[in-house]
């Protein structure tokens, strides 16, 4: 045992002279100093020629560490799950990153489009699991671990000041866009959530966007695989407290005001007002 916790708080003071180096960087200094200010997101790619995959998470870490000080972790997403979006952003693998409570949000409420810079309005699912897991799952496993699935409309912050040029490993440094998730009620845990059709309409009832579980990575359960291992490769653990969204479910649309009604099959509805 003691052995045990010399082992640990060695492990505790290595990775914290680490974080400390890496938070000198100019480079981090200016994604957390933008992160703080809400302001565009630097290219972090444009300040770091060796940029990594692997070294873009540990840059992300950075932020998440910066933003935990006021802000609770609830949960961890996925993005660029979709062959389109990892064509636009030349990714061959989706990427992972953080969710805040500051972002949190249950059914119909009332979003302030200033609170954000270039916003976007996605459809996901979302799983809680039933218990603490620290270890690596697979696809034929995964079904045992969850306990909930939630609908949920993401809203993620498209801060970069030229989109064009952002790259996979951008991406994560901005912790893959992470801002505001709303959940709705739990469906049943019998659904087939791939044939699920989702809608995304206006007020009026024109339809912005339709999705399928099956927009990210083929299968829900494949995504879920994926966010859960890559979670836990980054150093995290997942509680049953913790929100897991898969990627977006249909095309990605711009956020403007005006109201908002999500669908998921025939009952499971989620709305939101979002306000100048």
């Amino acid at each position: 045992m003691k052995n045990r916790t010399i082992y640990i708080f060695s492990f505790l003071i290595i990775s914290s002279l680490s974080c400390t180096n890496q938070s000198a960087n100019p480079c981090t200094l200016e994604l957390v100093r933008a992160h703080q200010n809400k302001t565009i997101i630097p290219l972090v790619s444009d300040c770091d020629s060796t940029l990594t995959i692997s070294k873009a998470y540990e840059y992300q870490k950075i932020l998440v560490h910066d933003f935990s000080k006021t802000n609770q972790i609830i949960g961890y997403k996925a993005g660029l799950t979709s062959k389109s979006s990892q064509q636009k952003f030349g990714a061959n693998q989706p990427v992972s990153g953080v969710l805040f409570s500051s972002g949190f949000h249950k059914n119909n409420v009332i979003i302030k489009k200033s609170d954000f810079i270039n916003p976007i309005i996605e459809t996901e699912w979302g799983f809680y699991l039933n218990t603490t897991v620290t270890e690596k799952t697979t696809l034929d496993k995964v079904k045992q671990l969850v306990y909930q699935i939630v609908p949920v409309i993401e809203i993620p912050d498209l801060r970069f000041s030229t989109p064009s040029k952002c790259k996979p490993v951008d991406v994560i440094t901005a912790n893959v866009l992470s801002a505001d998730v709303i959940i709705g009620k739990p469906i049943s845990l019998h659904k087939n959530i791939n044939d699920v059709n989702i809608y995304l309409s206006q007020k009026d009832g024109t339809i912005l966007t339709k999705g399928k579980g099956t927009d990210a990575m083929g299968n829900q359960w494949k995504a879920l695989v994926w966010i859960i291992n890559n979670t836990i490769d980054q150093g995290y653990s997942i509680t049953p407290d913790h929100l897991l969204i898969t990627g977006a479910l249909g095309k990605v649309t711009p956020l403007k005001t005006g109201e908002y009604r999500a669908q998921f099959g025939t009952k499971n509805i989620i709305e939101l007002k979002v306000v100048e």
